[in-house]
């Protein structure tokens, strides 16, 4: 989700897209949107879980650097520990949450999360 950023966040994705195509199992494996006015992080985060789709919702923010195989391992883990329904990280190289998307089914969106609108 792009929250009507005005740095170059758009030109590094379409840069990363383009290098990373022949790479890319799907041609939908990343999406992103622009938003056509800043709406706030929580906002912008809910808005870009409901465009999600697959079985795990990854999160990765602008100012964070994940580790390269973040994802893979994250996902490998929730694979094989089938009970475990999410993973977020305090070692800050290594990202944000990853979780199965049926807690974004049950729970909603961040911004009833965050403001106790459950």
């Amino acid at each position: 989700m792009d929250d009507a950023s005005t740095d170059k966040s758009l030109e590094v994705i379409n840069n990363w897209i383009e290098d990373n195509k022949n790479s890319v199992l799907k041609e939908d494996l990343i999406t992103w949107t622009s938003l056509p006015e800043k709406s706030g992080f929580e906002e912008a985060v809910s808005f870009g879980l409901f465009l999600a789709k697959g079985e795990f919702i990854a999160c990765q923010y602008s100012d964070v650097v994940s580790h390269p195989k973040r994802i893979e391992q994250q996902v490998k883990f929730l694979i094989e520990n089938h009970e475990e329904k999410s993973i977020d990280s305090n070692y800050s190289s290594f990202g944000p949450i990853i979780f199965r998307e049926e807690l974004f089914d049950k729970f909603g969106d961040l911004t009833r999360i965050l403001l106790g609108k459950k």
